[in-house]
C-alpha cells in the first residue's frame, strides 16, 4: 500500500497538527507556506479542514467549530483530539519537527515516483518526463521558506476565497482587522495595521516622533489591556530597535509611559509615594504580561543596515515571533551599497524596509525627519502639512502604506494636545485628529474619535436594515452554498 493511503495518524502528523492547533503564529505561517498535501492518510483530510479555517478566519479553530463546519469528518476530528492529549508541544522544538516533517514528504514523494516507474512498464517517455518534472518541482517548492511567498494567481481563482471571507466577516466583523494602534481616528481610517504594512511618522526636530512611535508600540503590544488587567486579553509581540536612544533611556521612557510617571523621576530616583506604587504595578504587569507577549528593546548603534535589522529579527524568531517591528528611526539607517546623495539613500532604504516587512509579513513602524518649512510670514498653514514635508525624498513615503505627520504649532511646547495628520493612506481616507500629550511622562494618549453614524451613509447605501439577519441573503446574492 502507498504510504499516502495509510489512514492511521502517524507520530509526525500528530506533532505537526498539535503545533498548528496550539500556536496561532505557527498556524498562520504553515497555512501560508505549506498545504495539507504534506500529511498522510486521515491526517491529510484533518489538516485540510484546519488549514482552511485558519486561512479564512486567521485564528485557531476549536474542536466544536471543526465538528460543526466539517461534519463529514467528525469522527476523525474526535479521534484526533483524543490522540492529541498524549502529544506534547514545545515551541522551541517546532523547527526541528518541521524539518523532519518536510524531509519525510520529500523522501516519500520521490520513492513513490521510483516505484511507479519500476513497476509500470506501460508508461511512455513523455509521461515519465512530465511526472519527474512535476515531482522535482513539488519537492523543491517545499523548502521551508523563511520569507513570505508572494501570491500569484488569476482573479478567477481567488473569487471563491473572497466570497467566503466576505461572508465570514459579516458573521464575525473582527475578522480581517489589523492590529489596532490605540489611536481611534488612525484605527478608524486604517482598520488597524495589516501584515506587511509599513507606517512612517514624520515630525520636526523635537516634535515627538520617537515618543509617538514608542506610544504606538506600547499600545499595539497591550491592546485592550491595562497595567491593572487580570486576566489578560490578546496582545502582540513587539521588537523595538532604538538607534538613537540607549537601552536604559528607552526602557525608562517605556516604563514612564506604562506607569504614567515623570521620566526624570525614574532617572533621578525621586518619585513620590503614589508614583512609586504606580511603577510597582507597572513592573508587576510587565513581568506577568511578558509571559505571553514580548516587548523587546534592541539597543543598536546608528549606521546599522536593513540587513543587520533583519539578522536581529531572525534571531528573535528563534525565541518568539515579533508581530510588530519598530525602527527608531529611518534617518539613522545606512546602506553602504547605495551611492549618491543622502536623499537618494533614504528613499532606497525605505524601500528595503518595506520589502523586509512584506517578506516576513510583519507590521513595520519607523519615523523620519521633516524638511524645514519655508520661512515666510505669508506661508499658508496648510502648506506646512503634506507629503512634500517628508525627509528630503518623495521616495520615502512612496514605500509606506500609511504616512503620519505630527503638526508643530506656535508655542507647541506649551500645549497639552498634539495634532497628527494622516497624510497618506493607501487603503482609505486621510485626515487629522487631536490627542492628549504629557511629554514629561512619555505619554501621548488618545482622545476618542466619534465614528460617523452608520445612518449618515451606511444603511442608505447597503439596502439592508440593521435588524435583519443578512448573512443568508448575502450568501444567496453571491451564490454561495
Amino acid at each position: 500500500m502507498d504510504e499516502y493511503e495509510d489512514n492511521s495518524l502517524q507520530e509526525q502528523d500528530l506533532r505537526m497538527l498539535k503545533a498548528i492547533l496550539s500556536n496561532q503564529r505557527i498556524a498562520l505561517d504553515f497555512s501560508t507556506h505549506y498545504s495539507s498535501s504534506l500529511f498522510l492518510g486521515d491526517a491529510k483530510h484533518l489538516a485540510e479542514a484546519i488549514l482552511s479555517y485558519v486561512k479564512i478566519y486567521k485564528d485557531l479553530p476549536t474542536k466544536r467549530v471543526l465538528s460543526d463546519k466539517y461534519p463529514a469528518i467528525k469522527n476523525q476530528i474526535d479521534n484526533l483530539y483524543q490522540e492529541l492529549t498524549n502529544v506534547e508541544f514545545e515551541p522551541q522544538e517546532f523547527k526541528y519537527d518541521l524539518e523532519k516533517f518536510i524531509q519525510r514528504y520529500k523522501d516519500t514523494r520521490t520513492a513513490s515516483l521510483a516505484d511507479e516507474l519500476r513497476f509500470n512498464s506501460n508508461v511512455n517517455a513523455d509521461t515519465i518526463i512530465k511526472e519527474m518534472e512535476r515531482t522535482i518541482k513539488d519537492v523543491r517548492s517545499i523548502s521551508g521558506p523563511t520569507k513570505q511567498a508572494y501570491t500569484q494567481k488569476g482573479i478567477h481563482e481567488f473569487i471563491d476565497d473572497f466570497t467566503k471571507e466576505y461572508v465570514a466577516k459579516i458573521e464575525a466583523p473582527e475578522l480581517g482587522a489589523g492590529i489596532k494602534t490605540g489611536y481611534s481616528f488612525l484605527d478608524y481610517v486604517t482598520n488597524g495595521l495589516a501584515p506587511a504594512e509599513m507606517l512612517i511618522v514624520g515630525a520636526e526636530t523635537g516634535g515627538g516622533k520617537s515618543m509617538f512611535l514608542n506610544n504606538i508600540a506600547i499600545q499595539m503590544w497591550m491592546q485592550e489591556n491595562t497595567i491593572a488587567s487580570s486576566p489578560f486579553s490578546k496582545g502582540y509581540n513587539v521588537q523595538y530597535f532604538s538607534l538613537e536612544m540607549p537601552y536604559k533611556a528607552c526602557f525608562r521612557r517605556t516604563l514612564a509611559r506604562l506607569a504614567d510617571v515623570p521620566m526624570y523621576g525614574l532617572r533621578d530616583s525621586n518619585l513620590t509615594k503614589a508614583e512609586l506604587e504606580s511603577v510597582y504595578q507597572a513592573s508587576a504587569f510587565i513581568k506577568k504580561y511578558s509571559e505571553q507577549n514580548q516587548f523587546e528593546i534592541v539597543d543598536i548603534p546608528r549606521g546599522v543596515t536593513v540587513e543587520q535589522i533583519e539578522e536581529r529579527y531572525l534571531e528573535a524568531c528563534t525565541r518568539y515571533q515579533p508581530d510588530i517591528v519598530v525602527v527608531d528611526y529611518l534617518g539613522l539607517l545606512e546602506d553602504h551599497d547605495i551611492e549618491g546623495d543622502d536623499w537618494l539613500k533614504l528613499g532606497k532604504i525605505a524601500g528595503k524596509l518595506h520589502e523586509f516587512a512584506r517578506a516576513y509579513n510583519i507590521r513595520l513602524l519607523t519615523a523620519v525627519q521633516l524638511n524645514r518649512p519655508a520661512k515666510s510670514k505669508n506661508t499658508d498653514p496648510a502648506e506646512l502639512i503634506g507629503i512634500h514635508r517628508i525627509g528630503r525624498s518623495s521616495q520615502i513615503l512612496h514605500h509606506a502604506n500609511i504616512g503620519i505627520q505630527l503638526e508643530t504649532r506656535k508655542d507647541e511646547h506649551l500645549r497639552d494636545t498634539l495634532v497628527y495628520h494622516v497624510i497618506k493612506n493607501r487603503d482609505g481616507e486621510c485626515g487629522k485628529a487631536e490627542i492628549s500629550k504629557k511629554f514629561k511622562n512619555g505619554s501621548i494618549f488618545d482622545v476618542p474619535y466619534r465614528v460617523p453614524n452608520k445612518d449618515d451613509f451606511g444603511s442608505y447605501i447597503s439596502g439592508f436594515d440593521d435588524e435583519e439577519d443578512i448573512s443568508s441573503q448575502i450568501k444567496n446574492i453571491l451564490r454561495l452554498k
